[in-house]
């Protein structure tokens, strides 16, 4: 990857940041919950992986990510209920913890039972 990429990425998540703040700012603050979402990193990801990996590559890699949603999924939910008991910082650190335990699982079981990318 060159220092011209890295600079593209650092300047289009900066970019989605500040949009994502204003949004929350803004007199519809749910918006911003959309543009949280919003799959730029995936794009970009999926863009600057198809300039040095072959399409059947990609396509699992695809086909991986959307087996992984529940792990999106988990993080939110965990988010939502730790940020009320635990405040905004502890409840995204438990919440990246019970990511990083759904993502384990996901991948054990795909290890054991589905075997995307063997």
């Amino acid at each position: 990857m060159g220092f011209s990429q890295l600079i593209l990425r650092f300047f289009v998540g900066g970019s989605a940041i500040v949009i994502i703040s204003w949004l929350a700012r803004s007199k519809y603050p749910y918006i911003a919950g959309i543009f949280l979402l919003f799959p730029v990193v995936t794009m970009l990801g999926f863009f600057f992986l198809s300039q040095s990996e072959p399409p059947e590559k990609i396509r699992t890699i695809t086909l991986f990510t959307i087996y992984s949603l529940p792990a999106v999924v988990t993080f939110l939910v965990a988010f939502y209920f730790w940020q009320h008991t635990a405040g905004v910082l502890n409840g995204l650190i438990y919440a990246i913890g019970a990511w990083f335990l759904a993502a384990i699982l996901l991948v054990i079981f795909n290890e054991l039972f589905i075997g995307i990318g063997r």
